[in-house]
């Protein structure tokens, strides 16, 4: 059925629906394989102990192409939560790899504890059976596989994108934390790379340089 954000290079397709959630998962191949089979691989989000997921209906939603570009560019906000979210995604055209950004504002005028979570409900190979979720102790990681398909997901975590790279030409207490967008591509390089195939389902910390 139709989707509202598909976005592909060929090999993988990655669809979401109207709710931004992704609905369909194409692999190697587009049209065969699909690893979602239209069930919603749920995101949502966590404030002081109030969840919502984000198909519920208080989200208010634009969802819509970055201009001229294959990437999302989606904005959402809640009003119980008093929380926006701005996202990005975009599959890349050499690596068969979606790359995901979240930009999260708290619009409350105290500090806040938010949590964003993401649920996976994989069809592998078109369906559920044999469908294995593994966890990883050492690495605190869940890695979904069955047969020859797997599925690893790596987070990186930073306080502010230093765009203007402000902190290299004059660091404060304020950017000391912020990262670079090359530090992020050069970060998203090594992922994809053969030297960090151990690296599976980590949450990486990126908070500028010492």
């Amino acid at each position: 059925m139709p989707r509202d954000l598909p976005l592909g290079n060929g090999s993988l397709l990655v669809a979401f629906d109207g709710n931004y959630q992704i609905r369909d998962l194409y692999w190697p191949h587009v049209g065969q394989e699909n690893h979602a089979m239209g069930h919603p691989f749920r995101m949502g989000a966590w404030v002081d102990g109030e969840f919502r997921w984000l198909d519920d209906s208080r989200w208010e939603r634009a969802l819509r192409y970055s201009h001229e570009t294959l990437v999302s560019e989606v904005r959402l906000r809640h009003p119980d939560l008093n929380l926006s979210i701005a996202a990005w995604d975009a599959v890349d055209f050499h690596e068969n790899l979606l790359v995901r950004r979240f930009d999260v504002a708290n619009l409350s005028d105290r500090d806040r504890d938010v949590r964003l979570f993401f649920h996976h409900d994989f069809h592998i190979a078109g369906n559920e059976v044999g469908d294995t979720a593994y966890y990883e102790p050492d690495r605190r990681a869940v890695l979904h596989y069955k047969g020859s398909r797997w599925f690893l997901a790596n987070v990186l975590r930073v306080r502010a994108i230093d765009v203007k790279h402000e902190r290299d030409r004059a660091r404060t207490v304020r950017n000391a934390s912020w990262t670079t967008p090359e530090e992020i591509a050069a970060t998203i390089v090594h992922l994809c790379s053969d030297e960090a195939g151990v690296i599976n389902g980590a949450r990486i910390p990126l908070y500028g340089s010492p």
